[in-house]
């Protein structure tokens, strides 16, 4: 029997896309440390990811319980505050079931701190599956939550949003990595007194 190929007509098409826009809408932006990072809403999760420059737009605020939630996440790790592992667990995707394995890995790099690929292959029960694991980082649902930063190539800097320090070179001009050196270096720092503390110690 000939095979016969299937072309999509343009009606088709525009139900694919239109399906794929309502299953995947971005419900808010922030500036974050030089970039964008944006929460959207994909299968009823929020799904964060970094962009480069400054808000495209002005955000409403979202009216999303779970979106609002991992907004205040976002906002307490700004702040410097250590997130519970229960707080981002109950927004982490259980499939693919080795990603979710490395997502809930990364979770016990403490901050400042850093660790290689090849050790989230272990920790997640497969020690020879580096690229895996790298891949993991790189589909991270929930950055800068989930601690995608944190986790380096053997001999360079590794990979974040789409560049590679192994191909170029730890440039230090490009966007994605300047990133992920600053929330190293922000997190290998002493955490920020909160307006709390220091009124507290006034009233000493």
């Amino acid at each position: 029997m000939a095979f016969v190929q299937k072309r999509w007509s343009c009606h088709q098409c525009y139900c694919a896309n239109a399906l794929y826009r309502a299953t995947r809408m971005t419900v808010h932006q922030q500036s974050f440390f030089g970039a964008t990072i944006e929460i959207e809403m994909h299968d009823g999760m929020p799904f964060t990811r970094y962009r480069a420059g400054s808000p495209k737009r002005k955000s409403r605020p979202p009216t999303d319980c779970d979106v609002v939630s991992v907004m205040t996440l976002i906002d307490g790790w700004t702040s410097g505050r250590k997130i519970k592992c229960a707080e981002i667990l109950k927004f982490l995707p259980k499939d693919p079931p080795f990603l979710a394995a490395c997502w809930r890995a990364s979770l016990s790099i403490p901050a400042g701190e850093t660790r290689t690929y090849g050790w989230l292959a272990a920790a997640a029960g497969r020690p020879t599956a580096h690229r895996a694991a790298a891949q993991s980082m790189a589909r991270n649902p929930l950055a800068p939550l989930v601690p995608c930063h944190r986790v380096l190539g053997a001999n360079c800097l590794g990979g974040f949003c789409g560049a590679n320090a192994s191909t170029m070179g730890d440039s230090p001009s490009h966007w994605a990595l300047a990133l992920k050196r600053r929330l190293i270096e922000i997190e290998s720092k002493p955490a920020p007194r909160t307006r709390f503390s220091k009124s507290k110690r006034k009233s000493k």
